[in-house]
């Protein structure tokens, strides 16, 4: 019985030891897990501000695009705009020209005396 006593004595022993082990391995999963999603958690916030820092940017270049495609589209019909004066403005001169030249040939027809120009 002195025996059986004592095995019961240190079955108690190892299982309260057990136990106690047992709960410190727990507490050090748990702790771990939590070191690890508090980690993740800081990774995934990160990654939240780099995405909306890279969707500002994506906006801003798409705002870019289409002011440069505004802009190329003025320079267009500016130039567009250009070449259409240019044509008026070489018309007019000619026009100028013949007329100047009708002038001359007419005042050396009213006045043959005159030297032309």
């Amino acid at each position: 019985q002195r025996l059986v006593e004592r095995l019961r004595r240190r079955n108690e022993e190892l299982m309260q030891q057990l136990a106690a082990v047992d709960a410190g391995e727990a507490a050090a999963v748990i702790e771990e897990a939590n070191r690890r999603v508090q980690k993740a958690e800081g990774l995934t916030m990160a990654l939240q501000r780099e995405r909306d820092a890279l969707r500002r940017q994506v906006e801003k270049r798409d705002a870019s695009s289409e002011l440069l495609a505004e802009k190329d589209s003025i320079i267009q019909q500016v130039m567009a705009e250009g070449q259409v004066l240019a044509q008026k403005q070489a018309q007019q001169e000619s026009a100028i020209r013949k007329l100047r030249a009708q002038l001359r040939e007419a005042q050396a027809r009213l006045d043959p005396a005159r030297p032309p120009g």
